[in-house]
């Protein structure tokens, strides 16, 4: 009957043991997961901040951010461009009064009624420059 007792209260020991160990568990996850949310809070508002910053930026960037806030003009720039680029793609192009977005060859912003410009073909001459003037674009009267 001793070794009955015995095994069974080991089975009882090893029970609690691993009722134990699954709520250090469960209770490890959980905050696990706070930290993670937190700290994408923390991330928020880091990028909060740099927004803010540059938002208010004069024309002085303190030396410290100069880099970095050219870099930020310059990818800003880029994704204009690319975003540009794939209205192009979808047969659209941007009215340069109202910034909506016109049907390319239209002759007129559906917005806006502002004339939409008419794209000429450039030339090149025999060194690879364009033999027209640098803006390409003739206004529809």
């Amino acid at each position: 009957m001793a070794i009955l007792n015995d095994v069974s209260e080991k089975l009882t020991q090893v029970g609690q043991t691993v009722t134990q160990k699954t709520k250090q568990f469960a209770e490890t996850a959980k905050l696990s997961a706070k930290v993670s949310e937190e700290e994408k809070k923390i991330k928020e508002c880091y990028v909060k901040i740099g927004q803010l910053y540059v938002s208010k930026l004069t024309a002085e960037v303190e030396p410290e951010f100069a880099d970095l806030v050219n870099e930020l003009h310059v990818c800003e720039d880029n994704a204009k461009k690319y975003k540009d680029q794939l209205k192009g793609l979808k047969g659209y192009t941007v009215c340069a009064k109202c910034g909506a977005d016109v049907t390319v060859g239209s002759a007129f912003c559906n917005t806006c009624g502002a004339p939409m410009p008419v794209l000429t073909p450039v030339e090149n001459t025999e060194d690879g420059e364009d033999a027209s003037d640098e803006n390409a674009e003739d206004k529809v009267d």
